[in-house]
This record gives structure tokens, C-alpha cells and sequence, in this order.
């Protein structure tokens, strides 16, 4: 029984060592150099940049953009199709479909440069919560299509005086887009695995201004059948609101900033998702050619368009982005009292009903897709 209780008090007193240890790791040395090693820290330790004590924690950024954008739902002509069946004899003589491979043709969606500009600043003394601001632009490069000579080709929603879809001998198209976003976070970098990854939750609002426009020229094959010798209309949309945006972001730590030849390299990513409450005035115009109205011979619902039509509703936005970061630290006594960083990655962003182009007209098939995607690289300093 004496050597049971022996044993009990060696294992209490190894426990409260332990414990003892434990509770100083602050003060844990690297006995050959006498530098801290291990630091503790209350809850999840930060996995951003440790800059010395005299850093604001400021940071600005600027980023080149090199994006594709293109809203769905706007195929005006197919080629090398029949919608109705062959007619051989009679007033309205019909060849057989015509073989070959065709294809839908749309508005023209040009590859367009912007740019992203942001601010941002650490707070060391909220557990190193951060706070950003970032706004994104776009070109207001306009999409033409030069007049195209077509054989056999179809209208998809256009629709003439039997009801039938329109021939067309060309057409002519344009889009633009002017594309202006407002994102705000509130987030902190948590380190995992010792740092070698992190894990940054964030939330906050996002505001977007962002409107299109589209036009479009068709020469009809059968003027007289068609009710007029061309169709000729334009769509404009302007969508503005503000919502709510959460995600995360995420980076695995490949070299440290002390690296004497990768620097601080970090793989990094984001993954976040907005809900925003919009609001969407859409304007469409239209006309078919005077000789039509006069004869009588257009479709009641090709008459003159002048339509004007406001939508409120939650437009939903997904975003994902993957790339890399390098860093270097330097300034100061211990080189860490600025970080100059370089970091580029490949984003898109999806809004699955952003398109209301022909809301309230006849042509309108409901909303549609909106996406873009492309290259981000760029520029930060903190300091």
C-alpha cells in the first residue's frame, strides 16, 4: 500500500511539472541562441505576416485583370436548320433542310482588361481581425459583329406572320458591358498545422452597379412573308444592389519569408458566396420595317416595343479563385518592418440569374447566367 502511494505522488508531481512547463511556453528558449521558438497564443494563433511591433498593419494593393464576360440567353440566328416542314409546291415553296453542321450565333464577347484596387488594415490589438475594401472595374469595350452573310439560317425567338421562325439573309450584333463591384470583409488568417496552412473566415457586403447593352440588325430573306425587310431592336439593363458575401480564404505556406531563395511563397485560394438585393430596369425597343405594318402583314407580337420593366429580386453570386503569393519582408532592424508581395491567380464569378435582357417582352425566356473569368495578378505593400 506505501509503495502504491509512492508511485501515485511521482505521477502528480510529473502532471503538475508538465502543467507548470506548459503554462510558461511563452518563455520557451532555443538554449543555444537564447530566441524564442515557441510562442502561445488564446485560441487559434494568426497566420498572417509578422511584421515588428512598429507596423500599422496598413496594406494597399492593386491588381491587373484580364477577363472574359458573357451573358447567356442572348443566341439570335441558327444556321443550316429547318423549323418547319418542307413545302415542294405552292405559294410558300420550302427546300428540304439543308445538310451540313450549323451553328447559334450570339453577340460578340470580347476578352476585356479592369483592374482591382483595395485597402485593407490589421488590427493587432482585436486578435488581429482584419478589415478590407476592394473595388473591380471593367472596360466598357463594346462586342460587334460586322454584317454576316448567312444561307439558310433561322431567328431562335423571332417569329413572322404564320407564326414560323424567321429566314434571315444577315445580321448584325453588339454587346457592351460596364461592370462595377464594392466588396467589403471583415476576416482573420488562422493557422493550422503550425502554420504551414491557413484558414481565413470572412464576411461582409458586396454592392454592384452593373449594367448591359444589346443591339441587333436582321435582313430578312422573305420580307413580304416576314412582315417587313428587316428587325431591328435594342436591350438595355441596369442591375444595382447591395447584399451580404461570406467565404473563406485559404493559403498553404510552401516557403517562408526567411527562404534565402523562394522568400515567403504561398499557394492560396478563396471560395465565397453573396446574395444580393437588387433591383434590375430593363428597357427594350424593337420595330420590324415600315412595309410590314403598312401591308399588315407583321405578327401582332412583332408590333413596335417600347417596354420598360423594374424587377426586385435576391440575385445569388458564387466565386472561386486559385494562384500563388510571393512576399519579401524588409525594413527596419529585424527586415520585418514592410512586405512587398506579388500574387496571381485565376477567378471566376457566377451569377446564375443576373441576365434579364427582354424582361417583359415577348422574347423573354427568363433569367440567365452571367459569368466571367479570367486572370488577377498584382501588387501589395503593408507596412
Amino acid at each position: 500500500m506505501e509503495l502504491n502511494l509512492r508511485k501515485l505522488w511521482s505521477v502528480l508531481g510529473v502532471a503538475c511539472l508538465s502543467m507548470d512547463l506548459a503554462a510558461d511556453a511563452k518563455t520557451t528558449t532555443n538554449i543555444s541562441g537564447l530566441v524564442p521558438v515557441t510562442r502561445a497564443c488564446d485560441g487559434t494563433c494568426y497566420a498572417g505576416d509578422q511584421l515588428d511591433s512598429e507596423s500599422a498593419g496598413i496594406e494597399f494593393k492593386a491588381q491587373y485583370l484580364l477577363w472574359s464576360a458573357r451573358q447567356e440567353g442572348q443566341e439570335i440566328v441558327c444556321s443550316q436548320y429547318r423549323p418547319i416542314s418542307p413545302q415542294t409546291s405552292g405559294p410558300l415553296t420550302n427546300p428540304a433542310p439543308a445538310l451540313g453542321l450549323g451553328e447559334t450565333l450570339a453577340p460578340k464577347f470580347k476578352i476585356r482588361s479592369g483592374f482591382r484596387v483595395g485597402a485593407g488594415v490589421t488590427l493587432a490589438d482585436f486578435s488581429s481581425v482584419d478589415l478590407r475594401l476592394g473595388y473591380t472595374w471593367l472596360s466598357r469595350t463594346v462586342g460587334h459583329n460586322n454584317q454576316v452573310k448567312l444561307a439558310n439560317a433561322w431567328t431562335v425567338a423571332e417569329q413572322d406572320v404564320l407564326g414560323q421562325h424567321t429566314e434571315i439573309s444577315a445580321f448584325q450584333s453588339s454587346w457592351g458591358l460596364k461592370y462595377d463591384v464594392l466588396d467589403f470583409e471583415i476576416g482573420r488568417d488562422c493557422s493550422l498545422a503550425k502554420g504551414v496552412f491557413s484558414l481565413r473566415p470572412f464576411w461582409g457586403l458586396k454592392g454592384i452597379w452593373i449594367s448591359q447593352n444589346a443591339k441587333l440588325d436582321l435582313e430578312l430573306a422573305n420580307p413580304v412573308i416576314a412582315g417587313g425587310s428587316g428587325i431591328s431592336g435594342a436591350t438595355s439593363q441596369k442591375t444595382a444592389g447591395v447584399g451580404i458575401r461570406s467565404g473563406f480564404g485559404y493559403g498553404w505556406r510552401v516557403a517562408d519569408n526567411g527562404d534565402e531563395y523562394a522568400g515567403g511563397l504561398t499557394l492560396l485560394g478563396h471560395t465565397a458566396i453573396s446574395g444580393v438585393y437588387a433591383s434590375t430596369t430593363t428597357t427594350s425597343t424593337g420595330v420590324t420595317n415600315a412595309l410590314g405594318m403598312a401591308l399588315g402583314l407583321h405578327n401582332p407580337r412583332e408590333r413596335l416595343e417600347n417596354q420598360h420593366y423594374v424587377q426586385h429580386n435576391i440575385q445569388p453570386a458564387f466565386e472561386s479563385k486559385i494562384g500563388f503569393d510571393w512576399s519579401i519582408l524588409f525594413g527596419g532592424e529585424e527586415d520585418k518592418a514592410y512586405r512587398l508581395g506579388f500574387d496571381a491567380a485565376w477567378e471566376t464569378q457566377y451569377w446564375p440569374s443576373l441576365g434579364n435582357l427582354g424582361a417583359g417582352t415577348i422574347r423573354y425566356n427568363g433569367p440567365q447566367p452571367f459569368h466571367t473569368q479570367g486572370l488577377v495578378t498584382g501588387l501589395s505593400f503593408t507596412f
